[in-house]
């Protein structure tokens, strides 16, 4: 199995606006446009009342463990 990617964890309040959409913070932007691929998965939490957001990179290796 590979190594779990590095995570960044913090929070933000925000609100969905009309059209169904979030504003990402500058800071979490800043992270997101450093990897390769600056594509993001964002889904309600399993555990939380939030939305989560993790890369590919993290999605894979959920999957990897998973399995």
């Amino acid at each position: 199995m590979k190594a779990q990617p590095l995570i960044f964890l913090s929070s933000y309040a925000s609100k969905v606006d009309d059209k169904k959409r979030v504003s990402v913070p500058a800071s979490f932007r800043s992270i997101i446009e450093s990897k390769d691929e600056a594509l993001v998965y964002a889904y309600a939490s399993f555990v939380n009342k939030c939305i989560e957001v993790c890369t590919h990179e993290r999605i894979n290796y959920l999957e990897e463990v998973i399995d």
